[in-house]
């Protein structure tokens, strides 16, 4: 069984938000949206490995 590592929400929105400034600043577009259920990141996957 694989140990899960804990992370508050605040590292994870920090980590987000750092990710997002990231690709914007390489010309990537992303969506995010917050709502009463959380957050909605949206952005283009350039990874062949996933499909």
């Amino acid at each position: 069984m694989a140990m899960q590592f804990y992370a508050s929400p605040e590292q994870i929105m920090r980590d987000r938000s750092e990710l997002a400034r990231k690709g914007i600043a390489r010309g990537r577009s992303a969506v995010v949206l917050s709502y009463e259920g959380g957050v909605l990141f949206v952005a283009e996957n350039l990874s062949s490995a996933l499909h």
